[in-house]
């Protein structure tokens, strides 16, 4: 005889919220449901925002003074930058 699959919950044809579906999924496996998975291509635009490397030591002192001021390090670094660009060339 074949081996067969074991026996698995239906996926909800709808979530009536996000913990839901965070319950149902926390206790199921994807690989369980693999043979109804199907490839996805989609493409991801970022924006306008940049990323430019900066030193590691930088970057930590940025880290705590956003941690002092309660606010993200990209919002921190905006601030500076901001301020330092009004300044005359």
């Amino acid at each position: 005889m074949g081996a067969s699959k074991p026996l698995r919950d239906p996926i909800p044809d709808r979530f009536k919220s996000v913990e839901e579906f965070e319950e149902f999924w926390s206790t199921h496996s994807l690989a369980d449901y693999d043979d109804i998975q199907r490839d996805v291509h989609f493409n991801i635009t970022l924006g306008e925002d940049e990323f430019v490397p900066v030193k590691g030591e930088i970057a930590r002192e940025l880290a705590k003074r956003a941690r002092q001021r309660k606010i993200s390090v990209s919002e921190l670094v905006n601030q500076l930058l901001e301020e330092k660009l009004r300044e005359p060339a």
